[in-house]
């Protein structure tokens, strides 16, 4: 190195230091080692400014492979879950939070076990996952217990939460109002550009496939194959019959033009799982015509 580019990265004393360095080293090294921006924030006002510059362009950020939010009911908590690259944990700031080892080289870190409802949206959680989504560029999958939006926080406070993170997949669990919980599901959907949707339901009582042939469910259904490029609808119910599911199947294929399959199971405590897919069939022409 020259002289005179040793006196552009000397401190006021003669010594090397890179807070001196020039921006667009900085710039590179922010790049390379992104993984420690939180560290390097911290070097000087500079380097500061130049790391939040870095963190505005999203897709320059990370990805959070996927995040869940569920309720236990029979304890009254909620608990929540999110898949990290292991080497991310420090630029997400999760050094501290759980870890569960995960066979795939990914990690699970549980974000908070709370005691009651209330105490999940109280304190530093609402900031903490504002800032959480605003440093990733996208997230994978999103797992999101709707009784959080009926019990907890409202839909406002929810999406603030949020932000403008975009979704790939978003799976909607403890589905109950087909009214009001259908419109929470699709505006989220949309708000954050997901290209796959899933939802689930359970009750009491059991599920006839009439439930799919008219009222909210099969609006939902006939807006949503219009939008995303995969819907799926999970119904989980007591039952000691067998309901024809393939035929309902054939019916949304038959009058909504797309691509259906149907896969039941039954499980030990006498409950049966219904999971309905359904593809656009154009999105099926254009993965048959790339494959």
């Amino acid at each position: 190195m020259a002289d005179d580019e040793l006196n552009d990265v000397s401190s006021p004393d003669g010594n090397l230091n890179i807070a001196y360095l020039p921006s667009d080293i900085i710039r590179q090294i922010i790049g390379m080692e992104d993984e420690s921006i939180q560290s390097m924030r911290r070097i000087s006002h500079r380097w500061n400014a130049l790391s939040l510059e870095y963190l505005k362009d999203r897709k320059r950020l990370p990805e959070i492979e996927s995040f869940s939010w569920c309720i236990d009911y029979d304890r009254a908590k909620t608990q929540m879950e999110i898949y990290v690259l292991d080497s991310r944990r420090a630029f997400f700031g999760l050094e501290k939070w759980t870890k569960i080892p995960n066979t795939d080289k990914k990690e699970i870190v549980n974000l908070e076990r709370e005691n009651s409802f209330s105490a999940s949206v109280k304190k530093r959680l609402p900031n903490r996952l504002t800032r959480l989504f605003a440093s990733c560029s996208r997230i994978g999958k999103v797992e999101l217990d709707l009784g959080i939006e009926r019990l907890l926080i409202d839909m406002r406070d929810l999406t603030k939460m949020l932000g403008a993170v975009p979704i790939r997949e978003f799976a909607f669990i403890g589905l109950q109002c087909f009214d009001s919980d259908l419109k929470t599901v699709m505006d989220l959907a949309l708000a954050h550009n997901a290209d796959r949707v899933s939802i689930s339901t359970e009750t009491n009582r059991e599920f006839a496939p009439s439930i799919l042939e008219g009222g909210k469910l099969r609006e939902f259904i006939v807006e949503a194959i219009g939008l995303f490029s995969s819907v799926e609808i999970t119904m989980v119910y007591p039952s000691d019959g067998d309901f024809n599911w393939e035929e309902t199947v054939f019916d949304l294929e038959r009058k909504l033009k797309v691509i259906a399959g149907a896969a039941t199971t039954k499980s030990d405590d006498g409950k049966r799982r219904v999971c309905i897919t359904i593809v656009p069939k154009t999105v099926n022409n254009r993965a048959n015509q790339t494959g």
